[in-house]
């Protein structure tokens, strides 16, 4: 009998996942580049994250993103969990390696070549405000700390994840500004160049602004992590006050690639335009 290669199974763990585009990305990428393997989605509800993690192996997958709301929480049900993603303390990216879950974190790596590379942004010596204070706003605060901005506002509608955020952050940079915020308006903040919605805020039609519009100045930079759909409420409010916009959809491909360069043991530079055009087509088609 002549024997199968078994198919690679990867995917993404998360709630509410019908918006992604990791699917089409990942399957594009193996599509391109003749890999015999399959990305799904995996919704899962919270009281069965710790069924799910042990199903990763039980069903022989060889790797998953980890999307919201369970970045901070799964890190728990893991073997170890790479230095730098327990330094930021959230989980993106699960690798199976030796029979063990090893979790890894690229979205702060993937937002920040997203601004250096597609926005021509240097955040070095800048004043930035992020909103939401969750997993992607903890490892994209870690990296903008790392790149050495000279202000950090932190928001979030529970204060006290802000505070905790602030905690962290303070342990590893001392000596940069880092402040969290019971509101965000224009007199408790300095003038910023980079605004930052890091909040599931504008999935929906129906969502309000998640940044307030009076923030919103010329020539300041407004990053959406939302990326679905590509021109968000935020976006458009941010072009009509003359400011630059930027989509999420970069994020997403730089920390996608970089989920595969850990899964592949592979050096995928250079593949995002590629998945950049493969997502627009699809998008527009």
């Amino acid at each position: 009998m002549k024997t199968v290669n078994k198919k690679d199974i990867f995917g993404l763990v998360g709630r509410k996942l019908l918006h992604s585009f990791s699917p089409l990305m990942h399957n594009y990428f193996f599509q391109r580049e003749n890999i015999y393997a399959e990305y799904f989605l995996f919704e899962v509800e919270p009281h069965r994250l710790k069924e799910a993690a042990g199903g990763i192996l039980a069903l022989g997958l060889r790797g998953v993103n980890v999307t919201f709301p369970y970045k901070e929480k799964v890190g728990d049900f893991l073997y170890r969990i790479d230095p730098l993603a327990e330094k930021i303390g959230a989980v993106n990216t699960i690798k199976v390696k030796q029979g063990h879950l090893i979790g890894y974190n690229t979205d702060g790596e993937g937002f920040i070549k997203s601004l250096k590379e597609k926005a021509s942004f240097n955040p070095a010596g800048k004043k930035c405000l992020i909103v939401g204070a969750g997993g992607a706003a903890k490892s994209i605060s870690m990296y903008l700390l790392k790149e050495k901005i000279d202000f950090l506002g932190i928001y979030d509608i529970n204060y006290k994840k802000s505070q905790k955020l602030r905690r962290r952050l303070k342990n590893f940079f001392s000596h940069t500004q880092v402040e969290n915020l019971k509101t965000v308006n224009k007199k408790n903040l300095p003038s910023l160049d980079l605004i930052i919605n890091a909040t599931p805020l504008g999935l929906h039609p129906s969502d309000p602004l998640a940044i307030p519009a009076a923030l919103i100045k010329r020539g300041v930079l407004v990053y959406d992590l939302v990326y679905n759909p590509l021109e968000t409420k935020l976006l458009k409010v941010a072009r009509r006050k003359g400011a630059r916009a930027v989509s999420g959809l970069w994020m997403l491909i730089y920390q996608g690639l970089r989920s595969l360069e850990i899964w592949l043991d592979r050096n995928l530079e250079g593949k995002e335009t590629v998945l950049y055009r493969a997502i627009l087509k699809y998008v527009r088609s």
